[in-house]
């Protein structure tokens, strides 16, 4: 949540309550996909960790098959599942 907030305040965005039910990409003002690279690079720095996978760069933002935007509290289950 700190790092969703961080770049949205960072991209000039007035701050919004965001908890575990807030999806970034429907419910954030101008939450994009720059919005998503950049908030996840954000979050592998705060967390020492480095998402990747056999295909390259993650959107821990959309679900694995990348057809459904996920919540804080689903994006949080994947960033565990991610940094082990």
């Amino acid at each position: 949540m700190e790092a969703i907030r961080e770049v949205q305040e960072l991209s000039g965005h007035a701050p919004v309550p965001i908890d575990q039910n807030t999806c970034p990409i429907n419910d954030l003002a101008h939450f994009d996909s720059l919005s998503g690279v950049e908030t996840t690079f954000l979050m592998s720095v705060k967390l020492k960790c480095e998402f990747k996978s056999p295909k390259g760069e993650i959107n821990v933002f959309v679900s694995k098959d990348a057809r459904r935007a996920l919540t804080v509290g689903e994006i949080v289950d994947r960033l565990v599942e991610l940094c082990k």
